[in-house]
């Protein structure tokens, strides 16, 4: 079985998008209808009028990304029209990265990926730092969905350097958080917990509630796979207060799955269920193709424990089929999985061991030797190159008190060169007056 991974949107400004509700989207709409009904006073043509647009268009579809999906696409097609009219590569980064994350949350990670790399493009161009790491961090987020681990960390970490370059400390605790899930999905939950209590300690001393609720689910997520369901269960069952409280029906989603799978590893099954068809009517509502692709895995799993083999291959058919749909490879291999283990029970021996050769190369071609051995060398270059800007920048600092020092015995040199002159001038005189 397979847990939702729950996933950060990065705001135009490369800042965890802390949602504030329905509340601001509407004053948003109030002052674009505003900001609208001027330009059209002066006929339409005002640049000034133009930039202010762009900006509350910026604002409000990433506003909606995870309150109105649907709306967050039509205010970025709008500043999209906008910004390409005024040549506005920021603008134009801006809404791509909005298309992009909707693309994503909606499971579409072929095409959010496509996105993500036109948004760094143009935020390259704009010459804005923040809005390249920003879109690295999602499409990095992609990257994992795919099941392409370490293309994932690769991108992940391009943003963390990125962000602790800025000084961007909220940033920096949300691209270990993602690199914190990333490890977690490898099974590595030894080098996983460190990133998620760095971004934990982080969002709770700037009180990031949005920040934390990602943290919660991940933390109970990690436990999960450490058959500790207790400890999950408090994480999770902190993620769905913390996702209610915030309107966040994605961080709901995740939590109730989640929830679910605990209950069904505390032996109660029933209340498995009920959850588990609450987070599916939720991922439907908000049309996560992946969600719900994982939400049939999860619910057939448990058929498939209660014996219902016929139900349980309905839904693992049903959630290959989207699956394959999206790309999303790393439920296409859990299906393949839980398929095998279906055939084998009911005796179908020769299917299930053709469903085993799926899963076999699905698994191989996520958690390959080479797959570990990329995520092992880039977790090693980053934490050498860090080492070496440290060293770099000791060796600097030697360098510049040396060049002082040098300097000084310089001046200290020609201070004694300038008045031994001085002092031969001063005994030529002598001299000559003397001859005299």
């Amino acid at each position: 079985m397979k847990n939702l991974l729950p996933l950060l949107i990065f705001t135009l400004s490369g800042i965890v998008a802390l949602a504030q509700g329905q509340q601001y989207v509407d004053s948003l709409k109030k002052r674009l209808d505003v900001q609208l009904a001027e330009k059209a006073l002066q006929g339409g043509k005002d640049q000034m009028s133009d930039t202010l647009i762009g900006r509350t268009l910026s604002l409000l579809s990433n506003e909606l990304v995870t309150i109105n999906p649907g709306e967050a696409l039509i205010y970025s097609d709008q500043l999209l029209v906008l910004s390409e009219k005024l040549n506005h590569n920021l603008g134009i980064a801006s809404a791509l990265h909005v298309r992009g994350s909707v693309e994503q949350n909606m499971g579409r990670f072929d095409a959010s990926i496509s996105t993500f790399f036109r948004a760094i493009e143009f935020a390259k161009a704009s010459g804005n730092s923040k809005q390249v790491a920003a879109s690295h961090t999602n499409l990095g987020i992609s990257y994992v969905n795919k099941g392409q681990f370490p293309k994932g960390l690769e991108s992940s970490l391009e943003a963390l350097r990125i962000y602790e370059k800025l000084g961007e400390l909220s940033d920096a605790a949300g691209c270990r958080l993602n690199i914190g899930i990333l490890h977690s999905q490898m099974g590595s939950y030894d080098e996983a917990l460190p990133y998620f209590t760095a971004s934990m300690e982080h969002f709770e001393k700037t009180r990031n509630k949005y920040g934390l609720n990602f943290v919660y689910n991940s933390i109970g997520q990690l436990y999960t796979g450490l058959k500790n369901a207790e400890l999950a269960m408090y994480y999770d069952s902190l993620a769905l207060d913390l996702s209610r409280e915030l309107g966040n029906e994605y961080g709901e989603a995740n939590a109730l799955n989640n929830l679910a799978y605990d209950y069904e590893q505390l032996g109660q099954p029933d209340r498995a269920m009920q959850f588990y068809y609450e987070a599916l009517e939720l991922n439907r509502k908000i049309d996560d193709q992946d969600g719900v692709a994982i939400l049939l895995t999860n619910i057939g799993s448990l058929f498939a424990k209660q014996k219902k083999y016929k139900q349980a291959e309905q839904y693992y058919m049903e959630s290959l089929g989207i699956s394959k749909e999206i790309g999303s490879y790393v439920n296409i291999g859990d299906v393949y999985r839980n398929l095998a283990s279906n055939d084998s029970a009911q005796g179908n021996y020769s299917l299930a061991f053709a469903h085993y050769k799926d899963y076999i190369a699905a698994r191989d071609s996520m958690f390959s030797e080479e797959n570990t051995r990329q995520l092992t060398e880039l977790s090693m270059q980053y934490d050498f190159d860090k080492k070496e800007a440290v060293a770099q920048a000791e060796q600097d600092k030697k360098d510049a008190i040396a060049q002082e020092e040098l300097e000084r015995q310089m001046l200290v040199r020609n201070g004694f060169a300038g008045g031994f002159v001085i002092v031969l001038a001063f005994a030529g005189v002598f001299f000559f007056q003397r001859n005299r």
